[in-house]
């Protein structure tokens, strides 16, 4: 009828491509940032490289296939794969670290003695619990005196608030060990004059924005 606007129902044909490519790569985006936050990504041992792989990855794949063979695919590609990077914080807040990546954390602390037993448990989710690593270690050729004055030192370098507990003659010396991103326990117990038995326990803090690693 003359004078009567018509409003296409759907959008122009050279259009259509570029539509699906935004919106089955927001789609995507939206997916693997909830499953990232679900599983924990976040923490784990690579988390950014599994992150990318969770969010922008599939997302500029899925815009890439949807786009078809239009002059702006690669465009619209790399805007959204552009967008997937700066959601990865978003996939990333809340997870604490999983159990390996904790082990790592560990290891990273430079403390003395050679581990003997591991064992880790829980997970990045703290569902039901957080990642706790428990190791045993065994420190020679230093005096007992020497072997706690290097672990409280190595702590305190971390920006650890370290506690020193008296114990009677015959039990071990605890001391417990503190940041924003864990905390410690350990047993110091004399095994030879140039022996040291050291039993640690390691808890991640979660999860709260402060204890993210994200």
């Amino acid at each position: 009828m003359t004078g009567v606007l018509e409003i296409p129902d759907e959008p122009p044909r050279q259009w259509r491509g570029l539509v699906a490519a935004i919106v089955g790569g927001v789609a995507c985006i939206v997916v693997g940032v909830v499953l990232a936050r679900t599983f924990a990504v976040g923490g784990f041992v690579r988390g950014r490289l599994v992150l990318g792989l969770f969010v922008p990855v599939p997302a500029a794949i899925a815009a890439w296939l949807l786009a078809v063979a239009d002059r702006l695919r690669t465009v619209v590609t790399a805007a959204v794969m552009i967008v997937g990077v700066l959601c990865m914080p978003v996939a990333a807040a809340g997870a604490t670290p999983s159990p390996a990546r904790l082990s790592a954390m560990v290891d990273d602390l430079g403390l003395p003695g050679a581990t003997q037993h591991e064992v880790r448990i829980g997970n990045g989710r703290c569902r039901p619990s957080c990642s706790e690593v428990r190791r045993v270690s065994t420190a020679k050729a230093s005096s007992f005196v020497k072997v706690s004055a290097q672990l409280q030192g190595a702590l305190r370098v971390r920006d650890f608030t370290v506690r020193l507990f008296s114990h009677r003659v015959g039990a071990p010396t605890v001391i417990t060990a503190e940041n924003d991103k864990m905390t410690a326990n350990f047993e110091l117990r004399v095994v030879s004059l140039a022996e040291t038995r050291i039993a640690g326990t390691f808890i991640a803090k979660g999860p709260t924005p402060a204890h993210s690693v994200g």
